[in-house]
């Protein structure tokens, strides 16, 4: 049997995994499907937003409020740039 990951997705849930992050905060696209895709059968909870700005709200606020990090993504473009205004408001 092969055990070599189909993506790059695959390791990197495992990593997010094995640091007990329970939450992920994110945006779904045609960019990051195969993510969304390999994150359904892992642990890690997937909390929908409707904007890059609250991606980043979201997560800044679970963390200060569980103590625990929170772990936002975003792609390439467009979302990392609306992803500025909540970095800039932390």
């Amino acid at each position: 049997m092969n055990d070599t990951p189909k993506s790059t997705s695959e390791p990197l849930i495992s990593c997010l995994e094995n640091e007990g992050l329970k939450f992920l905060f994110g945006t779904p696209s045609e960019k990051n499907i195969r993510f969304i895709d390999v994150k359904n059968g892992a642990l890690l909870r997937f909390i929908l937003a409707l904007s890059e700005q609250a991606v980043l709200f979201m997560t800044v606020m679970y963390g200060l409020v569980t103590g625990n990090v929170g772990v936002c993504y975003g792609t390439l473009g467009r979302e990392v740039t609306n992803m500025l205004v909540g970095i800039a408001d932390t």
